[in-house]
């Protein structure tokens, strides 16, 4: 599964999906992703989180609940540019990603690593 909330770039998705070898194996759904995970029945070996920055905490508690034991959620962006060192950083984005940085670093929920290419990867594994 992967969630999309652009609907208009359905066109260019199915474009190249439709073209690959793997198409019978993803399944794109179009809307709100805080408001279709709650509703997916499946337990996910991994789960990838690139969204609205101001969302990161709830994408991750709604991906702790759906990925299963020892499985991964992986983030994307967690270093903004390295702009994350900046604690009194103004920008809204760079304060939304401090403070999913900060709720992942107490979670004993999870093992952690971050991994500092390109934007930053956080790779989590869940163990309780």
């Amino acid at each position: 599964f992967t969630i999309e909330a652009n609907d208009e770039l359905e066109y260019f998705h199915n474009k190249y999906i439709n073209n690959s070898e793997y198409s019978k194996y993803i399944k794109i759904i179009y809307g709100d992703a805080l408001k279709i995970i709650p509703g997916l029945e499946n337990n996910f070996d991994i789960i990838y989180i690139d969204g609205d920055k101001k969302d990161y905490i709830d994408y991750y508690k709604n991906a702790k609940e759906k990925v299963r034991l020892g499985g991964y959620i992986i983030v994307d962006n967690v270093l903004w540019s390295g702009s994350v060192l900046n604690k009194n950083s103004k920008n809204a984005h760079t304060a939304d990603i401090i403070e999913f940085n900060n709720v992942v670093k107490n979670d004993k929920d999870v093992e952690k690593l971050i991994l500092p290419i390109r934007d930053g990867l956080m790779l989590l594994r869940k163990i309780k």
